[in-house]
């Protein structure tokens, strides 16, 4: 079953471009779960815990749930330490990354189950995207709209500054981390 996933032509662009890498490891801290990993010779990812890791994010789990739902600019401006080149890499594979189903499920169950299973998950995920878009217009709509409480143009505006703020305060913690560990 791993082995057919292994081969699965999603995760074979993904070990492409990570090849250049082959030998960096990269910590992911989502929330405060830890999650260490080491990019293989093969381009493959592999669980380690690495002390001083060649790249360290943070991502918040609104970031991975806009992600799992289309967004592809929700990786965009996410505060790291570390290799430059790297963390480009991997924000082009998440941005990049559009899961098949089908195809996924394919490389490592038999067609009679992959096919099928792979359509039912591709419409959950299309219908959860169609949802979350329907409540955002409609929130959207009923407070510039029905309550008059905010126009349009100042939900945008706000809107743009909150991820505008995120972002300042993203850089200034990637910063002030930074500075401790110089000082450590």
């Amino acid at each position: 079953m791993v082995a057919g996933l292994q081969r699965s032509p999603l995760l074979a662009v993904v070990r492409e471009r990570l090849l250049p890498h082959a030998g960096k490891s990269l910590t992911l801290d989502i929330a405060g779960l830890r999650l260490g990993l080491l990019i293989a010779a093969d381009g493959t990812v592999l669980p380690a815990d690495t002390p001083t890791p060649d790249l360290a994010m943070q991502v918040s789990p609104d970031r991975l749930l806009r992600r799992a739902f289309g967004d592809a600019a929700a990786f965009d401006g996410l505060a790291f330490s570390g290799d430059a080149a790297l963390a480009q890499t991997l924000g082009a594979i998440a941005r990049d990354l559009q899961w098949d189903w089908p195809a996924v499920l394919e490389s490592f169950l038999p067609p009679g189950v992959s096919a099928p299973l792979g359509v039912a998950a591709a419409r959950v995920q299309a219908g959860w995207r169609e949802t979350l878009a329907r409540a955002e217009t409609g929130l959207r709509d009923y407070a510039v709209n029905e309550s008059g409480l905010v126009g349009r143009t100042e939900m945008q505006r706000f809107l743009r500054d909150v991820d505008e703020l995120r972002e300042a305060i993203d850089r200034l913690d990637a910063r002030l981390q930074q500075l401790t560990a110089r000082t450590a």
